[in-house]
């Protein structure tokens, strides 16, 4: 990872952007107690020495992939982080879903790349939420998702089929299926703009030092 992913990845950076701050406590979901420092009032407060760990260790992994010619499907079906997705994605030449995810996408791909090449007779829906995906020829090397609650069945499907999966895990997240997790703030625009910044600038750093 080259110096400018670690000048990103500091400490007082992810404080600034609201890394460390959680859900309330009413909505923990207790397999993020290792991730957890405690509780301020009644929300609870993330260890970003655990969050700057694993983030570095998820970008070593993103930018070795980029490395070998792998891409990353950016995921995330919250309206308020549709242009932050996109915008990262496109930055260093990834496919993306911002809008709704089309059940089957990685499992039927098949099908679906059919109806991408040909879409007369699809739904003005199914065009819409799949203008990021457009050109995506196979099966992306893994996946990142910020809002996992909103779009389990995209982390079931990559599952399924063996493609590591790389998500933000908020205090009220299930870790379950998510090879690479990420603790941190899933709801802050700030804390956001600053996961698909990194995961982005790791593709551009692998792809820069590309093997093929």
């Amino acid at each position: 990872m080259n110096n400018i992913l670690k000048e990103k990845t500091s400490l007082a950076i992810m404080l600034r952007n609201g890394v460390h701050i959680g859900h309330h406590v009413n909505k923990w979901n207790s397999e993020t107690g290792p991730y957890l420092l405690g509780q301020r009032g009644n929300i609870h407060i993330i260890d970003l020495e655990k969050t700057l760990f694993l983030l570095r260790k998820t970008l070593s992994f993103v930018s070795e992939l980029s490395s070998r010619g792998g891409s990353i499907l950016f995921i995330s079906t919250m309206y308020d982080f549709s242009n932050i997705v996109e915008e990262n994605a496109k930055k260093c030449g990834q496919p993306y879903v911002n809008r709704r995810w089309i059940g089957g996408l990685l499992t039927n791909f098949t099908h679906i790349k059919k109806k991408l090449r040909n879409p007369k007779g699809c739904s003005e829906k199914f065009i819409f939420s799949t203008q990021g995906i457009r050109n995506m020829e196979r099966l992306p090397s893994a996946i990142f998702i910020v809002g996992v609650n909103n779009c389990r069945t995209a982390l079931l499907e990559a599952s399924k089929l063996n493609i590591p999966t790389i998500a933000i895990v908020d205090s009220n997240t299930s870790i379950q299926d998510i090879t690479y997790p990420i603790p941190g703030n899933d709801d802050s625009i700030l804390a956001v703009n600053l996961y698909c910044q990194l995961i982005s600038n790791a593709i551009l750093s692998g792809s820069y030092n590309s093997k093929y």
